[in-house]
């Protein structure tokens, strides 16, 4: 596991925006040093860990030799449908301000291409997970999930399921994917207990796949309860990295406590600590841990 990557033809310092079936998306802003706050997106290359390989992509966003802003890019690859990757791009639009654009990278071209027509959205496009053909990213006014198909180039929405916070609004702790499998998780500091979602394929609806209890970390870790006097109930703290799932095992949680990174088996509620959270940056891609558990051999992507 490291904390930062750096490619011997450049001398700036890199994070890792997303992984995606093995290959990792680290991106740059073009400082010396890594922030720990959003920087802009001024380089991408594309990473594989077990062949330590790497292609660096022509600068997104540019538009007439002018760079504009990068809201997201995000890393799309399934070996098993082709051996090249595609990378996409939610830029500013040079027509208006309040406007996007989408610019797609295709590894067999090596050259990004304008798709569609600007458009206008309240969704995070720097958080997008990769699934079902599409990159998807969550929207909150309207409520609904925005994704886009790379092969079609098509936008489509679906809604969100029921998460609500005390204040009726929507509350995500978790958003991502794991052997083709689509999730999202509630965030609710004050409950020991909550679900998982898992989306269906043909977007109909969402379902509930998991009902998680945290009682077994909690009497493991006390330290995760506390009294929060402005609501005046226990709330506790920690934070879901990541859920995986696996053909030849069960699948599991990663959580992260105050002290411990934590290992929680969904199928026998199986509790195994991992490591000291203080050895983490902040900067760590909760993604990564599923998307890096099975790498790619050589023969299966080009790069």
């Amino acid at each position: 596991m490291f904390r930062e990557l750096r490619f011997p033809d450049d001398p700036f310092s890199f994070w890792i925006q997303q992984s995606c079936n093995g290959l990792l998306l680290c991106c740059s802003s073009g400082n010396l040093v890594c922030r720990r706050i959003r920087s802009p997106v001024r380089r991408c290359y594309v990473y594989n860990p077990t062949t330590d390989c790497y292609t660096k992509l022509p600068r997104p966003g540019v538009v007439n030799e002018v760079p504009r802003i990068v809201h997201g890019v995000n890393l799309a690859f399934d070996h098993v449908m082709s051996p090249f990757y595609k990378v996409c791009c939610v830029r500013g639009s040079e027509f208006a301000r309040e406007l996007f654009q989408v610019e797609v990278y295709s590894s067999e071209s090596g050259a990004w291409r304008v798709s569609g027509e600007p458009f206008s959205s309240t969704a995070s496009f720097e958080y997008g997970v990769y699934w079902n053909g599409s990159v998807h990213w969550i929207s909150y006014m309207p409520k609904e999930l925005l994704y886009f198909n790379l092969d079609k180039e098509k936008f489509g929405k679906t809604s969100l399921p029921g998460i609500r916070d005390g204040n009726g609004m929507i509350s995500v702790g978790y958003f991502g994917e794991s052997c083709d499998h689509l999730h999202i998780i509630e965030n609710h500091d004050y409950e020991i207990a909550f679900d998982v979602y898992e989306m269906k394929r043909d977007y109909s609806e969402w379902f509930v796949k998991y009902r998680v209890d945290l009682t077994i970390v909690t009497a493991a870790f006390p330290e995760i309860a506390y009294m929060n006097p402005l609501i005046n109930r226990t709330c506790y703290a920690f934070s879901v990295f990541s859920l995986v799932r696996a053909e030849e095992e069960s699948p599991f949680l990663v959580l992260l406590t105050p002290r411990k990174v934590v290992r929680l088996s969904l199928d026998c509620n199986i509790l195994e600590e991992i490591c000291d959270s203080g050895i983490l940056g902040l900067n760590l891609s909760c993604r990564m841990l599923s998307s890096t558990l099975n790498p790619l051999p050589l023969f299966d992507v080009f790069l």
